[in-house]
């Protein structure tokens, strides 16, 4: 069995399609456990998950929906001011506690992202105790990124893989030659939570622990990992979306070449 865990606030905009695309994923659905951790949604979000779960709860092995007290407003940060959303810590560390109770790996997918038809068979490729794809986030103001990073020791910092720059058509673009797109599951020192699966002996060691003011919540579990003598890797060519953000994505022989447009008008 495997858990699919979802924090939500008042994701009604996005959640019926990153629930479809669990639907539609290329494993036996009867071996995955859905959990959705809400903390007190304003908007439909709640309704459209009863609808939801009356529906499909017979297509996977569970579908559960859990509420939790909102503890302080979202403050939407840049990545080099990480959110410390405590909201978000306590679902995550919601899924460590029900993974380690029933003994199951998960894979933490955000509310506004899609996850790939293969995205899981594709995670346990990695061979790694934590295993992530990646996605575009934004940086700073003015810059995107790849949420996928690697520690530089001399100037003490996380970088991103890629990072945007303004191109020939006056919008953001990130450009990967499709030679490192096609290239076998990379360590890394962390990725992004938005898709990401966590064996359950990592949690045995570590839970989320809250922003330390340089790191986010990911980021952070990720460094303890590393710590703890577990392995971090991401796939190059498992790109999932997020809604969050507008964007177009090409191919060529040569290059994936990102087009980013902006952020959504969402809760945060």
């Amino acid at each position: 069995m495997i858990l699919i865990g979802i924090p939500t606030f008042n994701s009604a905009w996005s959640l019926k399609k990153t629930l479809d695309s669990i639907k539609n994923c290329n494993v036996d659905k009867k071996d995955l456990t859905v959990f959705i951790v809400d903390t007190r949604s304003t908007d439909k979000t709640i309704s459209i998950l009863k609808k939801y779960v009356r529906k499909n709860r017979g297509l996977f092995g569970q579908f559960l929906v859990k509420q939790l007290h909102r503890i302080e407003p979202y403050r939407y940060k840049t990545f080099m001011q990480t959110s410390s959303n405590i909201n978000i810590l306590n679902a995550h560390n919601t899924f460590r506690d029900y993974s380690l109770r029933y003994e199951m790996d998960t894979v933490i997918l955000g509310s506004d992202n899609i996850m790939p038809a293969d995205a899981i068979p594709r995670l346990y490729a990695c061979n790694s105790d934590i295993a992530a794809g990646y996605t575009v986030t934004q940086l700073k103001h003015d810059k995107y990124i790849l949420n996928v990073f690697n520690w530089d020791e001399e100037e003490k910092v996380y970088h991103p893989i890629k990072e945007s720059q303004i191109g020939f058509s006056g919008l953001q673009e990130i450009m990967l030659p499709m030679k490192e797109y096609h290239e076998l599951p990379k360590p890394c020192s962390a990725a992004g939570s938005g898709l990401m699966l966590i064996k359950n002996k990592v949690f045995w060691k570590q839970q989320f622990m809250p922003w330390d003011g340089v790191q986010s919540l990911d980021v952070k579990f990720c460094k303890d990992a590393l710590n703890n003598g577990f392995t971090v890797k991401y796939d190059p060519s498992l790109w999932y979306d997020h809604l969050h953000y507008i964007y177009r994505l090409e191919k060529n022989r040569k290059f994936l070449r990102l087009f980013i447009k902006g952020r959504r008008k969402t809760w945060y």
